[in-house]
């Protein structure tokens, strides 16, 4: 990324982010609580978090009360049928029109076949919104095992 577009880029976020400061002069409210007009990070606005079994592998988003997830924007790198994604809330976005969208909490459970049972690292990719009209650039979490 070239100097001017980091620069822009954050002015961009600075824009937009709680600065620390911001984040330290309130310690008594966490993020998901904070001001519905702030855009929370990435990171806490979908809280990822993964536990694996012998049987499945557990992938957990806790969602910020402002943001939603796109259920068309899941993917993962073991295969999967489509039933094992829940099924999601109809909304109307802004950027997509109607899309069906997740919001507070999703879990995924993907079995481990024995296909897939030695896989020794998962890529999760996922997409969401504020609803603020502020949409996360397509993400991309590794974990290992």
């Amino acid at each position: 990324m070239s100097f001017s577009k980091l620069l822009v880029f954050s002015w961009m976020m600075s824009m937009v982010l709680p600065t620390v400061g911001e984040l330290v002069a309130t310690p008594s409210k966490s993020l998901l609580k904070a001001d519905k007009s702030v855009i929370p990070p990435v990171d806490v606005a979908f809280q990822l978090s993964l536990e694996k079994t012998s049987d499945f592998i557990e992938v957990r988003w806790l969602i910020a009360p402002s943001c939603y997830l796109y259920k068309e924007k899941l993917a993962f790198s073991l295969d999967i049928v489509e039933s094992d994604i829940p099924v999601a809330v109809p909304h109307y976005d802004d950027f997509f029109g109607e899309v069906e969208v997740y919001f507070d909490e999703l879990v995924v459970r993907l079995p481990l076949t024995s296909k897939n049972r030695l896989e020794e690292e998962l890529i999760v990719s996922f997409q969401g919104c504020s609803k603020l009209g502020f949409c996360y650039p397509q993400q991309r979490r590794t974990f290992n095992f």
